[in-house]
Protein backbone atom coordinates (compact mmCIF):
# COMPACT_ATOMS: atom_id res chain seq x y z
CA UNK A 1 0.00 0.00 0.00
CA UNK A 2 1.13 3.32 -1.03
CA UNK A 3 0.43 6.91 0.02
CA UNK A 4 -2.06 6.72 -3.20
CA UNK A 5 -3.76 3.58 -2.25
CA UNK A 6 -4.27 5.25 1.17
CA UNK A 7 -5.72 8.29 -0.18
CA UNK A 8 -8.08 6.44 -2.18
CA UNK A 9 -8.90 3.94 0.69
CA UNK A 10 -10.00 6.86 2.50
CA UNK A 11 -11.81 8.91 -0.20
CA UNK A 12 -13.78 5.60 -0.14
CA UNK A 13 -14.60 5.57 3.11
CA UNK A 14 -15.44 9.20 3.04
CA UNK A 15 -17.66 8.29 0.33
CA UNK A 16 -19.82 5.04 1.55
CA UNK A 17 -19.95 7.66 4.95
CA UNK A 18 -22.06 9.72 2.85
CA UNK A 19 -23.76 6.92 1.22
CA UNK A 20 -24.81 5.59 4.74
CA UNK A 21 -25.87 8.76 6.11
CA UNK A 22 -28.45 9.18 2.75
CA UNK A 23 -29.85 5.51 3.70
CA UNK A 24 -32.17 3.85 5.42
CA UNK A 25 -32.94 0.70 6.78
CA UNK A 26 -30.68 -2.62 5.85
CA UNK A 27 -28.74 -1.12 2.92
CA UNK A 28 -27.36 1.55 5.36
CA UNK A 29 -26.60 -0.78 8.08
CA UNK A 30 -24.24 -2.72 4.80
CA UNK A 31 -22.95 0.34 3.91
CA UNK A 32 -21.72 1.40 7.14
CA UNK A 33 -20.70 -2.03 7.74
CA UNK A 34 -18.76 -1.71 4.35
CA UNK A 35 -17.11 1.37 5.23
CA UNK A 36 -16.43 0.18 8.69
CA UNK A 37 -14.15 -2.94 7.20
CA UNK A 38 -12.83 -0.43 5.38
CA UNK A 39 -11.36 2.38 7.83
CA UNK A 40 -9.93 -1.03 9.81
CA UNK A 41 -8.27 -2.37 6.51
CA UNK A 42 -6.75 0.93 6.15
CA UNK A 43 -5.33 1.07 9.73
CA UNK A 44 -4.33 -2.70 9.27
CA UNK A 45 -2.31 -1.64 6.19
CA UNK A 46 -0.60 1.52 7.88
CA UNK A 47 0.64 -1.00 10.65
CA UNK A 48 1.75 -3.26 8.29
CA UNK A 49 3.68 -1.31 6.71
CA UNK A 50 4.63 1.42 8.72
CA UNK A 51 8.09 2.23 8.03
CA UNK A 52 7.77 2.31 4.24
CA UNK A 53 4.76 4.45 4.29
CA UNK A 54 6.00 6.26 7.00
CA UNK A 55 9.03 7.12 5.07
CA UNK A 56 7.25 7.93 1.84
CA UNK A 57 5.03 10.41 3.70
CA UNK A 58 8.14 12.37 4.99
CA UNK A 59 9.88 12.33 2.02
CA UNK A 60 6.20 13.72 0.16
CA UNK A 61 6.21 16.73 2.82
CA UNK A 62 10.49 17.02 2.76
CA UNK A 63 10.53 16.04 6.44
CA UNK A 64 9.41 19.27 7.05
CA UNK A 65 6.31 17.80 9.84
CA UNK A 66 7.37 17.97 13.22
CA UNK A 67 6.58 14.40 14.37
CA UNK A 68 8.57 14.45 17.31
CA UNK A 69 5.71 16.42 19.22
CA UNK A 70 3.22 13.50 18.22
CA UNK A 71 5.89 11.04 19.70
CA UNK A 72 5.99 13.23 22.51
CA UNK A 73 2.16 13.80 23.34
CA UNK A 74 1.57 9.88 23.11
CA UNK A 75 4.59 9.22 25.46
CA UNK A 76 2.98 12.05 28.25
CA UNK A 77 -0.07 10.36 27.91
CA UNK A 78 1.13 6.49 27.78
CA UNK A 79 3.32 6.56 30.66
CA UNK A 80 1.51 3.82 32.60
CA UNK A 81 1.93 1.37 30.36
CA UNK A 82 4.49 -1.09 29.17
CA UNK A 83 7.67 -0.73 27.14
CA UNK A 84 6.23 -2.95 24.55
CA UNK A 85 3.09 -1.17 24.39
CA UNK A 86 4.48 1.81 24.67
CA UNK A 87 6.42 0.80 21.31
CA UNK A 88 3.79 0.11 19.29
CA UNK A 89 2.03 2.76 20.19
CA UNK A 90 4.29 5.40 19.21
CA UNK A 91 4.68 3.19 16.43
CA UNK A 92 0.98 3.24 15.33
CA UNK A 93 0.91 7.19 16.00
CA UNK A 94 3.97 8.41 14.43
CA UNK A 95 2.69 5.79 11.20
CA UNK A 96 -0.81 7.60 11.18
CA UNK A 97 1.19 11.06 11.80
CA UNK A 98 3.76 10.39 8.96
CA UNK A 99 0.06 9.38 6.52
CA UNK A 100 -1.70 12.39 7.51
CA UNK A 101 1.64 15.09 6.77
CA UNK A 102 2.29 12.64 3.31
CA UNK A 103 -1.47 13.00 2.19
CA UNK A 104 -1.67 16.92 3.33
CA UNK A 105 1.37 17.17 1.30
CA UNK A 106 0.57 15.43 -1.70
CA UNK A 107 -2.82 17.48 -1.71
CA UNK A 108 -0.58 20.74 -1.25
CA UNK A 109 1.54 19.56 -4.33
CA UNK A 110 -0.96 18.18 -6.96
CA UNK A 111 -3.20 21.50 -5.98
CA UNK A 112 -3.33 25.39 -6.99
CA UNK A 113 -3.71 26.86 -3.70
CA UNK A 114 -0.77 29.17 -2.41
CA UNK A 115 1.04 27.57 0.72
CA UNK A 116 1.29 29.32 3.62
CA UNK A 117 3.72 27.72 5.81
CA UNK A 118 2.89 28.96 9.74
CA UNK A 119 -0.81 28.34 8.92
CA UNK A 120 0.55 24.60 7.55
CA UNK A 121 2.82 24.00 10.47
CA UNK A 122 -0.18 25.24 12.95
CA UNK A 123 -2.50 22.31 10.76
CA UNK A 124 -0.57 19.42 11.21
CA UNK A 125 0.62 19.68 14.42
CA UNK A 126 -2.84 20.14 15.57
CA UNK A 127 -3.35 16.91 13.10
CA UNK A 128 -0.21 15.09 14.53
CA UNK A 129 -1.45 15.68 17.97
CA UNK A 130 -5.28 14.14 16.85
CA UNK A 131 -3.73 11.42 15.20
CA UNK A 132 -0.99 10.37 17.51
CA UNK A 133 -4.19 10.26 20.21
CA UNK A 134 -6.02 8.25 17.63
CA UNK A 135 -2.95 5.62 17.68
CA UNK A 136 -2.75 5.28 21.22
CA UNK A 137 -6.48 4.55 21.71
CA UNK A 138 -6.08 2.10 18.91
CA UNK A 139 -3.26 -0.05 20.10
CA UNK A 140 -4.97 0.41 24.15
CA UNK A 141 -7.95 -0.96 23.18
CA UNK A 142 -6.23 -4.03 21.24
CA UNK A 143 -3.99 -4.95 24.02
CA UNK A 144 -7.05 -5.21 26.14
CA UNK A 145 -6.60 -8.27 28.38
CA UNK A 146 -7.96 -11.75 27.47
CA UNK A 147 -9.99 -11.77 30.71
CA UNK A 148 -12.39 -8.92 30.03
CA UNK A 149 -16.18 -9.60 30.12
CA UNK A 150 -17.51 -10.23 26.20
CA UNK A 151 -19.73 -7.05 26.60
CA UNK A 152 -16.59 -5.17 27.47
CA UNK A 153 -15.18 -6.85 24.83
CA UNK A 154 -17.85 -5.93 22.12
CA UNK A 155 -17.62 -2.24 23.67
CA UNK A 156 -14.12 -1.69 23.36
CA UNK A 157 -14.67 -3.18 19.84
CA UNK A 158 -17.24 -0.68 19.02
CA UNK A 159 -15.61 2.09 20.58
CA UNK A 160 -12.40 1.26 18.44
CA UNK A 161 -14.27 0.98 15.10
CA UNK A 162 -15.46 4.73 16.22
CA UNK A 163 -12.07 6.16 16.65
CA UNK A 164 -11.17 4.48 13.75
CA UNK A 165 -13.36 6.32 11.78
CA UNK A 166 -12.49 9.44 13.66
CA UNK A 167 -8.91 8.62 12.40
CA UNK A 168 -9.74 8.11 8.83
CA UNK A 169 -12.63 11.25 9.35
CA UNK A 170 -8.63 13.83 9.93
CA UNK A 171 -6.58 12.02 7.46
CA UNK A 172 -9.66 12.67 5.15
CA UNK A 173 -9.58 16.00 6.22
CA UNK A 174 -5.40 16.55 5.56
CA UNK A 175 -6.09 14.69 2.01
CA UNK A 176 -8.84 17.73 0.78
CA UNK A 177 -6.60 20.71 2.40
Amino acid sequence: MNMVDVYRAVHTSKILEKLASESDGEVRETVFRTKVAVDEDIFEQIKLAMHPLLKGALATTAAAVPLGIAGYTVMAKADETSDVLQNRILQTALALAGIGAGLYGLNKLTSQQPKMAADDNALLDEANEKLATVGMIDELLSALPEDVSEDATKLASEIRALNRSYGVHLLSELADR
